[in-house]
């Protein structure tokens, strides 16, 4: 039982970084276009 808590525990933090990771690209994204258009 605890092993599985772990292994969900990890999951879950994995899922938030990749979320987190998307995020911060599309944030970057968005200030490039904008940069590009402000340019």
């Amino acid at each position: 039982q605890e092993v599985r808590r772990a292994q969900d525990d990890i999951a879950s933090r994995l899922r938030d970084m990749t979320t987190a990771a998307r995020d911060l690209t599309d944030l970057q994204n968005r200030m490039g276009q904008s940069v590009r258009l402000a340019g």
